[in-house]
């Protein structure tokens, strides 16, 4: 008997997807996205902000292993007021043994100006404080910082616009309240401000008769702070903190912080009164009070607030809506001041 082959039927359930099908798995794809996408975005911003965290942990680290060494917080020289006094090395650059950085130290040339003419080798490589004020170090720069790799001209005011390696980290160099009085990070009407004010990096004359002034001469107030002076106490004395600007003008991109440029204020800054100077917004600060305050902020990047390490070595993020007076208290060294929450 033949066998009759079946036919398949005509009105069976087709492969595949159809069109609505397609575009109902497609949305849920993307609701899915949108809703990830912010928590990889806050990971990612987490990891940033524990890297800066540990970036501050390590420089503070350095500057007090330097300290155990020479008896004194690192140094940074400007052996007169502003404008035109040459300035010579920096904090930053004298703790680089500390951070593993021996061989770009060795490059550093102690015995000329921090901003000396670029010099180069045969080949044309930079060498000398040329070499080094250019020189990228991840250690010195937040990950969540704005525009980092670069390099760039600061507003300088010993006007030689010489290029320098873009930084996050500001030493503190004290408060000052403006005014008419002085700056801790140039020497400049220093007299005017209690010694009490100082910060644990403030400028100073140095130890090398390098003075250009007599300016140097009554070394009790100008030489660097020792651990000792910390009456304040080290849990309560900030060391070093982060300085951002989110504007992409060429006037903050010149007041950004520069890691081993000495002069003045672009890697030291200074608490003040104004809250201003803690917006991460450098055009925005000087339109609201003092530009000179303004070129001493401090800022970040993190929505948690700026953060600090202090002298004691922990890290601690400190807000912008913080007390201006507990602010001034936690950057003094002698002030006195008792009430230090934040």
């Amino acid at each position: 008997m033949r066998r009759i082959r079946s036919q398949p039927s005509l009105d069976s359930t087709p492969l595949g997807f159809t069109l609505v099908e397609l575009l109902v798995v497609i949305a849920i794809i993307g609701i899915l996205v949108a809703l990830l996408l912010p928590a990889v975005q806050a990971a990612r911003e987490a990891a940033r902000r524990s890297q800066c965290q540990n970036n501050l942990r390590q420089l503070g680290v350095a500057c007090m292993n330097f300290e155990g060494v020479a008896g004194h917080f690192p140094q940074s020289i400007t052996p007169g007021p502003c404008c035109s006094t040459p300035s010579y090395e920096s904090w930053s650059i004298v703790i680089l043994p500390h951070m593993e950085q021996q061989g770009l130290y060795d490059h550093y040339e102690f015995d000329v100006p921090n901003d000396d003419p670029p010099q180069k080798d045969a080949a044309g490589n930079l060498i000398g404080n040329a070499l080094v004020r250019t020189t990228y170090l991840e250690s010195h720069v937040c990950p969540s910082d704005f525009k980092k790799n670069v390099v760039a001209q600061p507003e300088s005011g010993r006007g030689k616009n010489y290029e320098y390696a873009r930084g996050t980290y500001r030493g503190n160099a004290g408060y000052s309240p403006g005014h008419g009085t002085g700056w801790w990070d140039s020497l400049q009407g220093i007299n005017n401000l209690p010694s009490g004010w100082k910060g644990p990096l403030t400028t100073s004359c140095g130890d090398r008769n390098i003075w250009v002034t007599n300016f140097c001469e009554d070394k009790g107030v100008l030489d660097p702070p020792a651990l000792r002076q910390v009456v304040d106490g080290a849990s309560h004395t900030l060391l070093i903190g982060e300085q951002t600007s989110e504007s992409d003008s060429e006037s903050s991109a010149r007041r950004r912080t520069f890691w081993a440029y000495t002069y003045t204020s672009y890697n030291k800054s200074e608490a003040s009164p104004y809250t201003a100077t803690l917006l991460s917004d450098y055009d925005r600060c000087r339109k609201i009070t003092n530009g000179n305050h303004c070129k001493r902020a401090w800022g970040t990047a993190h929505v948690s607030g700026i953060q600090f390490v202090y002298i004691d070595g922990s890290v601690h993020s400190v807000s912008i809506d913080i007390d201006l007076e507990v602010f001034k208290a936690l950057s003094t060294i002698a002030g006195e001041e008792l009430d230090t929450t934040f």
